[in-house]
């Protein structure tokens, strides 16, 4: 059993007809490209919103995509999406504050050479999100 408001964020991700409503036939390889997948979520430190990795497949460059989307648990919002979908992010992760969110990313660093990057990344949550920055020094996931 789940709290309501988390299974209320699973359902909005669904968003598929009832089984009833469905019509019955065999798994086709275009099935394959509309999956999508929900995972790494992490609770805000106060519990009013949920940041979670949506997955799902570029079909026409044969890739799985993955980004970080927030939403608030009392379900008075729809979930929006915090990170740029150029570039993959993952593991999303609070400051005991709730003033930051971490998340890992192959961003391509500013000013960097042609093929460097980083994987650590910060998003101010005062504000709603922003543009991701990097602390120097940190170079692995927050805990």
């Amino acid at each position: 059993m789940c709290a309501s408001s988390v299974c209320s964020i699973w359902a909005l991700a669904v968003n598929q007809p009832p089984a009833a409503a469905q019509t019955q036939r065999p798994l086709a390889l275009e099935d394959y490209y509309r999956i999508e997948s929900l995972g790494g979520g992490a609770l805000s430190p106060d519990g009013t919103r949920l940041a979670f990795v949506r997955t799902h497949i570029v079909e026409i460059e044969n890739r799985r995509q993955s980004e970080i989307w927030v939403v608030s648990t009392d379900g008075s919002a729809a979930p929006r999406r915090l990170t740029n979908p150029a570039t993959g992010a993952l593991n999303p992760r609070w400051s005991p504050d709730g003033s930051l969110l971490a998340f890992s990313s192959n961003r391509r660093l500013p000013a960097a050479e042609p093929g460097q990057t980083s994987t650590i990344w910060f998003l101010p949550m005062e504000s709603g999100g922003g543009e991701a920055f990097q602390i120097p020094g940190v170079s692995g996931t927050p805990r």
